[in-house]
C-alpha cells in the first residue's frame, strides 16, 4: 500500500450490516484525480466483500457524493454520512485514495469534525 493511502477504521460494529461499511474516499482537487479514481475501482473490486462493503466517494471541488447503482447521493458533510431510500448509513471507516488536496486540510476535518465521529485507528 502507497505511503498515502491509509485505511482508517473506527471501533464500533454498524448495526445495519453484518460487514464494516467503508468508504473509499477517492478525487481530489489535482490532477492526480484521475489515478485517484483508478485507484478507487481497483479497491472496490477487489475488497473482501466478506469483511467489509465499501461505498466509493468521490470529492471535488464542487461536489461530494457517494457513487451508489448508477447514482449520485450527496454526502452529508455534518456527519460523514448518507442516506439510501432514507435510511442514514454511516461510515464505520475510510480508505483514503485521495493524493494532495483535500486530504490534508478539508476533507480530513469535516470527518474529523463530524458529531458521530469516533477516533479511527490507522492500520498501513
Amino acid at each position: 500500500m502507497a505511503d498515502d493511502q491509509i485505511f482508517l477504521t473506527f471501533d464500533h460494529q454498524s448495526e445495519q450490516f453484518m460487514t464494516k461499511i467503508i468508504a473509499v474516499v477517492c478525487g481530489g482537487y489535482s490532477g492526480e484525480s484521475v489515478v485517484s479514481m483508478r485507484s478507487a475501482a481497483m479497491v472496490m473490486n477487489n475488497i473482501d466483500r466478506t469483511k467489509y462493503t465499501p461505498y466509493q466517494v468521490v470529492i471535488t471541488l464542487d461536489r461530494w457524493v457517494v457513487l451508489h447503482d448508477g447514482a449520485e447521493i450527496p454526502v452529508d458533510r455534518n456527519g460523514f454520512s448518507f442516506a439510501i431510500s432514507g435510511v442514514k448509513i454511516n461510515f464505520d471507516g475510510v480508505f483514503m485514495i485521495i493524493h494532495g488536496t483535500p486530504v490534508k486540510t478539508e476533507s480530513c476535518r469535516v470527518i474529523s469534525n463530524s458529531s458521530e465521529f469516533q477516533p479511527p485507528r490507522a492500520i498501513r
